[in-house]
């Protein structure tokens, strides 16, 4: 079962420092009083005790208040055979919140069409219809983080209001400083 990775022991934070003084946000202290550093990382312990990764927990796509996991996504599409790897990303159509699904494959030759809709039509069935990518876009490779782990936030598009919103609000920054010279 995938769950979140907490930490405990002797050299963990008592919290986070702030103009405010400790916060204790990102801790959590069970029946015990032990205190465990939630790491916001997903992942799950084998039947030796071996601990592995398999992604970030704020990693969350929100489409008509419903949560939509990219890794979830990936799981399912990285099983394909056609496909080398992928990455489920946040986009964008008309202002609403939808997946996108980046991809490379094994074989450049296979129809991509007919993939297209093979990996819609699982997902539907696998999960509901806001895990089924608006769009997927076939790269010869995706792009890697310098430790080689796919780059999703390259891949990731901004929220074009939340986008517009910060420029407005920069530019009358910029017009109340102008405007006091």
């Amino acid at each position: 079962t995938v769950g979140e990775i907490v930490i405990s022991g002797p050299t963990i934070m008592e919290g986070y420092l702030t103009e405010d003084g400790p916060k204790d946000a990102g801790l959590y202290t069970d029946e015990n009083g032990e205190k465990w550093v939630l790491s916001g990382d997903l992942g799950y312990q084998d039947d030796d005790g071996f601990f592995y990764f398999s992604g970030r927990k704020k990693r969350l796509i929100i489409i008509s208040g419903y949560n939509v996991y990219p890794t979830d996504i990936e799981r399912v599409v990285g099983e394909f055979a056609e496909i080398h790897e992928c990455c489920a990303v946040q986009g964008w159509d008309n202002g609403r919140s939808m997946v996108r699904l980046y991809a490379s494959l094994h074989n450049k030759d296979i129809d991509k069409e007919a993939l297209k809709t093979k990996i819609c039509e699982t997902l539907e069935n696998e999960f509901s219809k806001f895990y089924v990518p608006r769009d997927i876009i076939f790269m010869d490779e995706l792009p890697q983080t310098p430790l080689m782990k796919i780059d999703f936030m390259k891949l990731t598009e901004a929220d074009p209001e939340k986008a517009r919103a910060e420029a407005k609000k920069v530019l009358a920054e910029v017009k109340n400083i102008v405007g006091s010279w």
